[in-house]
């Protein structure tokens, strides 16, 4: 039997129970943040913290407060592809809603660990033609982001490295072995360019920081007079020691991106890093808005950027022709 005293208990302490579980929660039992992963080869501290931080900065100014209304979890392999995988479902298991990926390797590492989390490249190559979506206008599955897809771009680091060096006749070209199913392509498109040109290209796979030294002792033996390399972010990870062992040989050098040559390269070539990071976090902001990544067209890369040292190039006795400077993005004094 409820008594008059339960009663008024009752009407007065349930309407309260009421009121509480419909007010809004307080902050420390609010929902967590929406975690984004970051998949990398290589660590982002390695040369391009750059990209890391172009890719946070478009996020903040979408209006992302790291800490607060986002969260990252990096993993980055170390520039061991083995890793990729393992890591990838590391991040899939953390429950990350999105992962965001830097070149073809990691991209199939984190498709092949989730159909359902969307991953967002960040660039890869031609996906389409790796097998990793349907076709850019729908990507279908999970994968979407920003494609690479100007090969001719890296006929025109060569022919810019020529232009800088006009008695240029041999260069030493460096690229991953991990990426031979691509190297074929590669090697057939810039043979015909060095052909055109008059340049004997030699060949030299680095598979990472243990071939540096190796590598040395090449260049040491053999005549060549240039050196370039061919993208990879295996290679772009200690892209400011392959810098320093081309001007300890006083070897002009080509670079995909900018920050080999902000660490003592001679000049860059390529896509916008910093820019495919940007678009990258737009991507992010969609998918968690609910957008589904297989309804998001893959954008091209378009925004090409030429950046030269005339530091790099008074250390090794080169004097950059005014044609090659009208052309610069940027020049570092």
């Amino acid at each position: 039997m409820v008594t008059w005293g339960r009663r008024r208990w009752m009407r007065a302490v349930v309407p309260a129970l009421v009121l509480v579980a419909a007010s809004p929660a307080p902050a420390l039992a609010q929902a967590a943040p929406p975690r984004v992963g970051l998949l990398f080869l290589v660590a982002p501290e390695a040369d391009n913290s750059r990209r890391a931080s172009a890719f946070r900065e478009r996020m903040r100014e979408l209006g992302y407060e790291e800490g607060r209304t986002i969260a990252y979890e990096y993993r980055h392999a170390g520039g061991k592809p083995e890793r990729l995988h393992v890591l990838a479902s590391e991040l899939v298991q953390s429950r990350v809603e999105v992962i965001v990926t830097v070149g073809f390797q990691a991209t199939k590492a984190a498709k092949g660990a989730t159909r359902t989390i969307p991953v967002v490249m960040a660039p890869a190559g031609d996906p389409v033609a790796q097998g990793l979506v349907k076709s850019l206008a729908r990507p279908e599955g999970n994968v979407t982001g920003v494609a690479l897809l100007s090969p001719e771009v890296r006929s025109k680091r060569l022919a810019l490295l020529k232009e800088l060096v006009p008695q240029l006749t041999r260069v030493a070209v460096l690229v991953n072995p991990a990426q031979r199913a691509a190297a074929g392509a590669v090697a057939t498109e810039l043979e015909r360019t060095a052909g055109r040109l008059g340049i004997r290209l030699d060949w030299v796979e680095l598979a990472g920081a243990e071939g540096l030294e190796p590598l040395r002792r090449r260049l040491r033996a053999a005549p060549v007079q240039g050196l370039y390399t061919v993208e990879s972010p295996l290679i772009d990870g200690i892209a400011s020691r392959i810098a320093e062992i081309a001007r300890e040989h006083r070897l002009p050098s080509a670079f995909p991106f900018r920050e080999a040559v902000e660490a003592g390269g001679l000049m860059s070539y390529a896509t916008s890093f910093a820019d495919t990071q940007r678009r990258a976090a737009t991507y992010v902001h969609r998918l968690l808005g609910g957008a589904r990544p297989g309804d998001l067209s893959i954008e091209q890369a378009d925004r090409f950027e030429l950046v030269v040292s005339l530091k790099t190039a008074r250390a090794i006795g080169l004097t950059v022709p005014r044609a090659i400077l009208a052309q610069a993005d940027q020049v570092i004094e």
